[in-house]
């Protein structure tokens, strides 16, 4: 059985994203834009999901507000 590879990005809108690595396009679930993930900066990438998810959150409520 093959792991799953994820990885983090943040759209634009400032949303944070754990996508598959396989994945071309994602549709960010706050704006509903359609994003090409190449074009996004991959802040971690780890096989464990969840602690993406944990440290999405953890940026989220330490990011530097514009």
């Amino acid at each position: 059985m093959v792991k799953e590879m994820y990885q983090l990005i943040r759209c634009e809108c400032g949303q944070f994203i754990v996508v598959k690595t396989d994945k071309k396009y994602v549709k960010c679930p706050r704006c509903k834009k359609e994003l090409a993930v190449q074009r996004y900066l991959v802040y971690e990438m780890s096989y464990d999901k969840e602690y993406l998810k944990k440290l999405a959150d953890f940026l989220k409520r330490h990011a530097i507000r514009k």
